[in-house]
């Protein structure tokens, strides 16, 4: 699938930036995340959650938080952005139920049988039609027959430049 190279676009300085520039970016971003756990309140206390483009660890101690037993493979294809995010789960003690790997979802690692998924501000980064309908797809098959997929983008605009817009 083409996709943007995520080393390219987040370099550390640009995963250092990350938090100040996406708070800019989103002003109801907090009240986004509440929304994201809320949707995944009542998963099972076993659940499985995959969280692709996990980027500095916003969602996934968000979620972390709100699900006290549920585990968490969490994905993304920036070491930068994933090194932050590690950071963040040592530092809150998140680590025992978290799993990081760097890697661009799909990946034939990751697996199956997940409660839900995630991915949130991370097919805008697919270059064309037909690269995000195989990503979701692959997302789809990741989850159980019930599982839940949480999916939001940014929407760009007929001729609005994407590379000026996300880098």
């Amino acid at each position: 699938m083409a996709r943007v190279d995520a080393s390219a676009l987040y370099d550390p300085a640009a995963a250092d930036a990350y938090e100040a520039r996406a708070a800019a970016a989103f002003p109801g971003r907090d009240g986004f995340f509440r929304v994201v756990t809320a949707a995944l309140a009542d998963l099972p206390p076993d659940a499985h959650v995959l969280v692709v483009g996990c980027g500095t660890g916003t969602e996934i101690l968000a979620l972390g938080n709100a699900l006290p037993t549920a585990r968490f493979l969490a994905l993304d294809p920036s070491e930068a952005m994933l090194e932050r995010c590690r950071e963040r789960v040592d530092a809150t003690g998140l680590d025992d139920r978290v799993e990081l790997r760097c890697c661009a979802f799909p990946d034939p690692s990751v697996g199956r049988g997940f409660h839900a998924a995630t991915a949130l501000f991370v097919s805008q980064h697919l270059e064309d039609e037909k690269a995000v309908l195989g990503f979701f797809a692959e997302l789809a098959r990741s989850l159980r027959p019930t599982g839940r997929l949480l999916a939001a983008d940014l929407f760009l605009p007929d001729g609005r430049d994407r590379g000026a817009a996300l880098g």
